[in-house]
């Protein structure tokens, strides 16, 4: 549950700085007039966007490996096995592939 909310988080998150992106794309001046300066100057405001790009960068790769994890466990309740079941099928399967190879 805690993954879910946090790629729910993450997502708005992403939403949200896409939708600043665009905008300042559509109309960069929109900093001078939509946002209250209040001493600032647009420099300072920049420098936040660049911020926000790259907390957005590193958000969306965690959108991807938790989507990757959330979407995996899916799989595992779709298969009616838990992630230990699935450890051990899969180690199975390495050791029955280490018989045969040193069979050969």
């Amino acid at each position: 549950m805690l993954i879910t909310s946090v790629m729910v988080f993450l997502s708005v998150f992403l939403l949200f700085g896409a939708l600043v992106t665009a905008h300042f794309i559509k109309d960069p001046s929109f900093i001078e007039r939509d946002i209250f300066l209040y001493g600032h100057n647009e420099g300072k405001i920049l420098v936040g966007l660049v911020l926000m790009w790259i907390m957005m960068a590193i958000s969306l790769a965690f959108v991807v490996l938790d989507g990757n994890l959330v979407f995996f466990h899916v799989y595992l309740i779709s298969k009616g096995l838990t992630t230990f079941q699935y450890i051990l099928i899969v180690e199975e399967r390495k050791d029955y592939k280490r018989q045969l190879v040193n069979f050969l």
